[in-house]
């Protein structure tokens, strides 16, 4: 692994990575190596996979400037979790995960994201609806 984050940052490029929380410990001192490489943990750390400790260590990640994570696949009630993962990895490196296959279900998004969000600025909004992620992966407004 050491091998592909050392290649993906001499090609600019980033890891997206699905783990179980367990696994975020390891993850977090491998990669403390790799600054130089954006890492964005996929489907919210699978917070429903692991228990609350293992969960503070997907939280713990936050402490790497290259961590990212993608809202996606929140738990019931999801909220309290939201606000957390908010003010560990901040507005400027969380993304939203899907917008639906259809008008109704991306209409139904944009609420849910207003709704979980509902502490956040609208600028901050704007961010994890999609500012971040042209930023991450690189595309030009």
């Amino acid at each position: 692994m050491k091998n592909t984050l050392r290649k993906l940052g001499d090609l600019g490029l980033i890891l997206q990575i699905q783990f179980v929380p367990y696994q975020a410990k390891v993850l977090g001192e491998m990669a403390s190596g790799f600054r130089n490489v954006p890492i964005l943990i996929d489907h919210f750390g699978l917070v429903a996979r692991g228990t609350a400790e293992e969960y503070d260590n997907v939280i713990a990640l936050s402490k790497q400037p290259q961590f990212y994570i993608k809202i996606s696949q929140l738990p019931k009630d999801p909220k309290p979790m939201v606000k957390r993962v908010f003010d560990a990895f901040g507005p400027d490196r969380l993304i939203w995960g899907s917008y639906g296959s259809n008008v109704q279900a991306f209409n139904r998004i944009l609420a849910q994201i207003d709704d979980v969000f509902d502490f956040a600025s609208e600028a901050d909004r704007v961010k994890i609806r999609g500012g971040n992620a042209m930023k991450l992966f690189k595309f030009q407004a």
